[in-house]
Order: C-alpha cells, then sequence, then structure tokens
C-alpha cells in the first residue's frame, strides 16, 4: 500500500505522550467526462454527442459494415500543478454488445488533440475526429450479462499532465476488428449517475518531505518509497524538521498495533 498522508492530524495519548501523527489518506478524484461521443465510418457527417450510448467496433445496418469510435475528453484542472498521477483508471460501463459470448480486446488511445466539440455546430464526427496516438492499455472483455470495463491508464495521463494540458483526451477503439464485433458503453447522457463513464484519479505532489527515521529530504514520492521512508506532502521542507522522534514512533507504532 502507498505511504501517504493527509493534512489532519490525529492526537492519541500513548505512555503519556501526546503523539501527534497523521492519518493515511490520498489526493483524489472521480472525473465524469466534459465531453463524450462516439463517431462512425457509416454516416460520417453524423454527430453522437448528444446519445445516451457509446458505441465502438464494427458495426453493421443501412450502411453495411462500418468503424465507430468513442471519444472521451477530461479536465484535469482541478489537480494541482506539480503532482504526480500515480494512478488513473478508467471506467465504462456496459450496455450492450454482440456477439453474445465472445471475448473482445478493447484499446484506450492517448488523443493529443482536444479542440474537438461535442455537439453540433461543428460537433465531432468521422470526417474531423481528431488523430488517434499511442496505445495506452487494452482490456478483455466478454459480451455477456452487462458490468464494466476498467483500464489503468496513469502513465499516459500523468505524460499529459506533465506537458501542461489541463485537459485529457481519448478513443476508445475495439481491436479485435471483426464484422459484427461491437460493444455499446453508457454516455453521460444516460441520466444515471453510477453508470456515466469516469476516470479514478490519485496524485501526490511531485516535491515533498520525506522521513527516514529523523533523517528529512524534501524530494518525490517515488523516491521516498524507494529509500524506505514516509512520504508526508502536507510539508514542502525540512526547516524546521517536521520528521517525529524516536519516541514519538515508537508511540505511534504501539497506537497502530492496537487496531491490528
Amino acid at each position: 500500500m502507498k505511504d501517504l498522508y493527509t493534512k489532519t492530524w490525529l492526537l492519541t495519548a500513548v505512555l503519556g505522550l501526546v503523539v501527534v501523527a497523521p492519518c493515511l489518506a490520498q489526493d483524489y478524484d472521480f472525473l465524469t467526462p466534459i465531453a463524450d461521443a462516439f463517431v462512425e465510418s457509416g454516416n460520417p457527417a453524423a454527430n453522437h454527442g448528444s446519445d445516451i450510448s457509446l458505441y465502438t467496433g464494427d458495426m453493421t445496418g443501412d450502411f453495411g459494415y462500418y468503424q465507430t469510435i468513442i471519444y472521451l475528453k477530461f479536465d484535469l484542472s482541478g489537480i494541482p500543478p506539480g503532482s504526480f498521477i500515480w494512478e488513473a483508471q478508467l471506467w465504462l460501463y456496459e450496455r450492450i454488445c454482440g456477439p453474445v459470448g465472445t471475448t473482445q480486446i478493447v484499446g484506450v488511445y492517448r488523443v493529443d488533440d482536444c479542440s474537438w466539440n461535442e455537439n453540433d455546430p461543428d460537433g465531432i464526427n468521422w470526417n474531423n475526429k481528431p488523430a488517434l496516438g499511442a496505445l495506452a492499455q487494452t482490456a478483455q472483455d466478454y459480451c455477456g450479462t452487462g458490468g464494466s470495463t476498467s483500464w489503468y491508464i496513469e502513465g499516459d495521463v500523468n505524460d499529459a499532465f506533465q506537458s501542461g494540458a489541463t485537459t485529457y483526451c481519448c478513443a476508445v477503439v475495439m481491436e479485435n476488428d471483426v464484422p459484427g464485433n461491437w460493444w455499446s458503453y453508457y454516455s453521460k447522457e444516460w441520466g444515471n449517475t453510477s453508470e456515466d463513464p469516469e476516470m479514478h484519479v490519485h496524485w501526490d505532489p511531485i516535491d515533498a518531505v520525506c522521513c527516514v527515521g529523523q533523517a528529512c529530504t524534501v524530494t518525490s514520492f517515488e523516491d521516498c518509497m524507494d529509500m524506505g521512508g514516509s512520504f508526508y506532502p502536507e510539508y514542502g521542507s525540512c526547516d524546521p524538521n517536521p520528521c517525529p522522534s524516536a519516541a514519538e514512533t515508537a508511540a505511534w507504532g504501539a497506537v497502530k498495533a492496537t487496531f491490528r
């Protein structure tokens, strides 16, 4: 488990000492897309930004077999500048799919161009869709009785954030390029917030206090974990030294042991 600490303090009396210790937590948010839509090659000028479903895969209909791709846009402006995003899990909730009983591979691709609009005028469609970037991750999904699909794309989201982006865009693409293999997920327009597309994002400040015993350094979360230290994102300086004394550490260990 990642050793993260909030700014909330717990005062505990142990062995006649008053121990001030931070509680385990993390900085996180559940992000709903600010825009979601799908595009289709069979009707390339059509905009589907207000549809309740998001389609990906090779479908069949009035246009014969045609390809569909999902586009999603997320607002990252609520994440403090200088943070490191160590987890970003994209969730989509299944509506219908085909053929039932098959296993599909669905990929999430980075989309660098976030200038597209969800709805008309000038809403995203097959003709004006932005290009796909690098593959972030794939997931296997079984077409059966519904459920959800998730992808861990923190590397891609953090790369975008570190480059200065305040929005993150991606595309969801059916990797099985087989006519008749397709998937439908609920869009944010569906009206049931428990089935909205969402991205669970966790982050830390890039540089903060790391305590290895009473030794204090200012470093990144990852480097602190490599050092075997405890990371305190609420502190940005070692002056004065915020690392707990040996007595406080021992007392806090006694407190934790009582709850194990």
